[in-house]
């Protein structure tokens, strides 16, 4: 079972789905996600909470469906 989604790979998925990234990054994921970094780093942090308000609801999600996880990287 792979773990929850942190707010950045929310972020990065929803970036991705967003079609405002040219194909040719696209195809590029290292360049995709220095990418998604810029612009995650230059948020403001009311933007940022969102996306960690979203993975906190998908970290509960989580939880419920797999009562037993427990990470090991």
């Amino acid at each position: 079972v792979p773990r929850p989604a942190n707010a950045f790979m929310l972020f990065r998925s929803d970036f991705l789905r967003s079609g405002t990234v040219p194909s040719e990054v696209e195809r590029k994921q290292q360049t995709l996600s220095k990418l998604a970094g810029k612009i995650w780093e230059s948020m403001d942090e009311d933007e940022k909470s969102k996306w960690r308000n979203k993975a906190e609801k998908v970290k509960d999600e989580h939880r419920r469906a797999h009562p037993d996880y427990k990470f090991t990287p």
